[in-house]
């Protein structure tokens, strides 16, 4: 895929099919309000891993995407849809940090009814190109949910390494669980 130096809304980053779906990686846009708000109500549903536990409005969502085109037009973070015949299945975003700690990059991901089937990998690919080439990154960071072993053996496969966790760091449904941080060099 090629990465750009500078994204707009709704750019088209990458495309491919698995499994007979279609697949399209592009950044955010402020029509993407409906499909954001079924696919993140849907991980909610189904008590995923994800610091969000109650449905989001319609009010939030726009809120939340119109900031998300905010900081993807001012180039501090970059927001990509992962589209799968034509519906949002997933979102990734990569941030650099500040300041002394600008050559490290954060990552949050998740995906959504299509599990399974590889989104994942190659979200975390084309955020770590995404992270050297528009942020310099020479060190990513990413954090999971202790309990979440699909996230956990992802993270790994792509050569992320645990670095510490917050005891009890999330309170997910009430039951307190650690946070995991790995990182991982860039190269």
């Amino acid at each position: 895929m090629k990465i750009s130096k500078k994204f707009k809304p709704g750019q088209v980053i990458g495309s491919f099919k698995v499994d007979g779906k279609k697949v399209v990686f592009r950044t955010i846009k402020l029509s993407d309000l409906e499909g954001c708000m079924s696919y993140i109500n849907w991980l909610i549903a189904k008590k995923a891993y994800i610091s969000l536990q109650n449905k989001v409005s319609r009010k939030s969502e726009a809120k939340w995407i119109k900031g998300k085109v905010k900081e993807l037009k001012e180039g501090n973070k970059i927001a990509v849809v992962i589209e799968v015949d034509g519906k949002v299945g997933g979102l990734v975003e990569v941030w650099r940090w500040p300041l002394a700690n600008k050559h490290v990059s954060e990552i949050g991901i998740g995906v959504g009814p299509y599990r399974r089937i590889g989104l994942g990998t190659k979200a975390l690919e084309l955020m770590e190109k995404i992270a050297k080439k528009n942020f310099k990154s020479k060190i990513m960071v990413i954090k999971y949910m202790e309990p979440n072993k699909i996230a956990e053996g992802l993270y790994k496969k792509r050569g992320f390494k645990e670095t510490g966790k917050i005891p009890k760091g999330i309170k997910h449904y009430g039951k307190y669980i650690d946070e995991i941080i790995l990182y991982k060099e860039l190269r």
